[in-house]
């Protein structure tokens, strides 16, 4: 690495602190690609924990799950979840797996989908901060339609670094 991007590099927050300052600018809708989701979410777990917010997940496979394992809400459909999401009054952040199949707009299936997760995500940059919710798709990656872009901010998870190695 150059000495240019070295300094560039450490200018650049890491990928836990970027999750932070998304949460703090009240950013609803975040995506972030990765193979390893495991990581990913240890490491929004402890984000939010620190900044007072809840987590759930949402599995196409079991509906939406807290920290402690238990079933929240076990609509297994996306337009179930998103509901779910909506309806929701808890300062929480929502983790949606493999989202990334339900955003593809040449399914036309998928264009209510798309329509309602920008509608949440204006909904969600509104809420008061007691109440504050953002929504976290991971994916191993994605291929954001063009509704969408505008709208979330993506980002890719680094590698672990020799530190988490």
């Amino acid at each position: 690495m150059s000495e240019p991007e070295k300094k560039e590099e450490a200018g650049k927050p890491d990928a836990r602190q970027q999750i932070q300052n998304n949460l703090r600018a009240r950013d609803p809708l975040l995506w972030i690609t990765t193979a390893d989701e495991a990581r990913v979410e240890k490491a929004i777990a402890s984000v939010a924990e620190s900044l007072n917010f809840g987590v759930q997940y949402f599995s196409c496979s079991f509906g939406c799950m807290n920290d402690a394992g238990t079933i929240t809400n076990a609509g297994t459909e996306p337009e179930e979840v998103l509901q779910y999401i909506g309806e929701t009054t808890t300062k929480t952040v929502f983790v949606l797996r493999d989202f990334h199949h339900y955003v593809d707009v040449e399914n036309p299936t998928n264009v209510p989908i798309v329509r309602r997760i920008r509608d949440l995500g204006r909904l969600l940059k509104n809420l008061p901060v007691d109440s504050a919710k953002a929504i976290i798709f991971l994916s191993p990656d994605v291929e954001l339609p063009s509704d969408l872009q505008a709208e979330v901010v993506l980002s890719r998870w680094p590698m672990p670094d020799a530190d988490e190695i």
